[in-house]
């Protein structure tokens, strides 16, 4: 089946200020009146997921979920409603109690609201901000949100320009541009802990805060049940996925070996695959892991050699949202997943960001970090005459917004697992996102903490002493303390003379300095991963700001080889030459 018409979790809401009066339209997947349409399609693997829309056909209330709510049972229980499609569910608590019950929902989510008599509409994901991005952007006009940049893009809603605050904030760290931005102004994304309120009487939306209540709860009882909150997790996706066989990945750390050891208690059929890098990877452990089970079925891969390749494909895929070396894993596991027809995955994801919430106090990095932002803030207040803000030095260190107020590391992780599963109609579930493990961790506190101990990572200490009773001695042997030891130096073979004449690119310039661009070419494998941020950025230039690639917008693939796009540049900088 081609990969265009596979069912994807995609949500698209526009906006007319100035909509004329028109007939309610509703269909499966489509909802419109004279300011709103509303289109959504969802991944159909949930029990409770089987619709995408739900009218009150006395109230014209509209509700759309795509992702999954874990909390469903209870929630019904407290309201007293009966257990029906999760869109049904959402609009009757809506009916009862208005928008208040946004903070009791759990699961990884997003979720719109339309009130037609009230002309009110709410948009808003999971208190860990969702596994797929909410991107917003409008004019005078209209307002667009969606789940995919590309359909905000095709509204043509302004010129487009690359971010160059966006690109700051993305090298400081170095993975996702921790904030609202994106790198085309205009353009913006929804952050955790925030729910767009869209007031359809006043042709305007405010972004607004959501308040979730934190449970304390005390040493004593996080000790005693942060394992079995695990087990308990696993077991509601478990029940709440259509089909009977499992899917799941398998490395050699104790966060999905947690995982298949208990899902191999509840189903018969479990497919468990690793995915490893040409030289480092945990393929060989994983694979005696997998032996101790009989109801495992064990799927196994490398990252191709050619998968630089595919790399416009991948920024085609994730949207500039996320940029690490691990999105070639995801993007092979995805590949697998999609070979063999499978549309569901239980993973880990999230697991160390949920675990340790105090990662990042007193680490020397994170301070530093933090420090560096401090200190170019203040340097480049607003308040600097706009001669002085257009020069050269301004232009290289300009005003960064890393004024962090969300754990853009587990939103990070989320994402590059998230969106490229989406994007192959693949519905990943993750037991370990969870508020009752949350809430443990949390009273746990420097028990669960990661350490380093001889300059090697040690796992969270109190989890892995949980664990270890439940996996035991046998499978314990063969886990590594590290984990997600894989290489993708390798995959740059045969691209060093290309990417080193691209370094001399105009589209640098403003980026990086001459001098590291000159170390970069000396030394292409060891800045692998700065040169793959390079290279994300250069790319979504050409995809997505260039209008170059605007007819293809509809495609949720992008057949063009790396390579190609690379000598076509190089092929126009030597015409500039000439």
């Amino acid at each position: 089946m081609p990969s265009s018409h596979i069912p994807r979790n995609r949500l698209t809401a526009l906006f007319n200020w100035n909509g004329k009066k028109t007939n309610l339209i509703f269909q499966d997947d489509k909802f419109s009146s004279d300011i709103v349409n509303v289109s959504v399609e969802r991944i159909p693997v949930l029990k409770c997921g089987n619709r995408c829309l739900f009218r009150n056909a006395k109230t014209n209330t509209i509700t759309a979920v795509v992702g999954y709510i874990s909390n469903l049972d209870q929630i019904c229980i407290k309201y007293h409603i009966d257990k029906n499609d999760d869109v049904e569910i959402i609009e009757k608590i809506y009916a009862l109690n208005g928008i208040k019950f946004i903070s009791e929902l759990e699961g990884v989510f997003t979720i719109l609201i339309w009130d037609e008599a009230k002309q009110k509409g709410y948009v808003f994901q999971d208190e860990y901000g969702s596994n797929l991005p909410l991107y917003y952007a409008s004019n005078d006009i209209e307002l667009c949100i969606s789940t995919s940049m590309r359909e905000i893009l095709k509204r043509d809603l302004f010129s487009r320009k690359l971010n160059m605050s966006a690109v700051g904030d993305f090298f400081i760290s170095k993975v996702i541009v921790p904030n609202k931005d994106t790198f085309i102004e205009g353009i913006f994304k929804l952050v955790p802990h925030h729910c767009i309120v869209i007031d359809g009487k006043m042709t305007s939306f405010q972004i607004k805060p959501i308040q979730y209540s934190k449970k304390k709860v005390s040493l004593h009882y996080a000790k005693a049940n942060l394992i079995e909150s695990l087990s308990n997790s696993i077991q509601v996706l478990h029940e709440q996925l259509k089909s009977d066989r499992r899917i799941c990945t398998l490395s050699a750390g104790l966060d999905s070996n947690a995982i298949l050891n208990y899902l191999s208690g509840l189903t018969k059929r479990i497919v468990a695959i690793t995915i490893g890098g040409k030289e480092r990877n945990e393929i060989p452990n994983a694979v005696k892991l997998a032996e101790h089970y009989a109801n495992v079925e064990h799927i196994t891969a490398i990252v191709n050699d050619n998968r630089l390749d595919y790399f416009p494909d991948i920024v085609w895929r994730t949207e500039g949202y996320v940029c690490e070396g691990g999105l070639f894993l995801q993007y092979e596991l995805a590949n697998l997943l999609n070979t063999y027809g499978l549309t569901e995955l239980m993973c880990g994801e999230g697991a160390n960001e949920i675990l340790d919430p105090l990662r990042n106090q007193e680490s020397y990095f994170y301070l530093k970090r933090e420090f560096k932002s401090y200190l170019r803030y203040i340097i480049l207040q607003e308040n600097w005459p706009g001669r002085i803000r257009e020069s050269k030095l301004f232009q290289y260190i300009r005003k960064p917004t890393l004024k962090i107020h969300y754990d853009y590391e587990l939103d990070y992780t989320l994402k590059k697992n998230g969106i490229l599963m989406n994007s192959y109609g693949i519905q990943p579930v993750y037991p370990f996102v969870n508020r009752r493990i949350a809430e443990m961790s949390a009273a746990l506190g420097d028990l669960n903490k990661r350490v380093i101990k001889r300059g090697v990572m040690q796992e969270r200490n109190f989890f892995r002493q949980q664990i270890q009773t439940v996996l035991g001695k046998s499978k314990m042997a063969l886990i590594i303390e590290a984990g997600g030891a894989t290489d993708v130096e390798y995959l740059f073979e045969g691209y060093h003379e290309t990417i080193s004449a691209l370094m001399e690119h105009s589209f640098f310039r403003p980026v990086i300095r001459k001098k590291r661009i000159n170390r970069i070419r000396k030394d292409l494998k060891g800045h692998s991963e700065l040169v793959l941020r390079l290279l994300y950025l250069f790319v979504f230039n050409k995809l997505f700001i260039s209008g170059e690639f605007d007819s293809k917008f509809q495609d949720m693939e992008l057949k063009i080889n790396l390579k190609d796009i690379l000598q076509d540049e190089l092929f126009k900088m030597n015409g500039q030459v000439k």
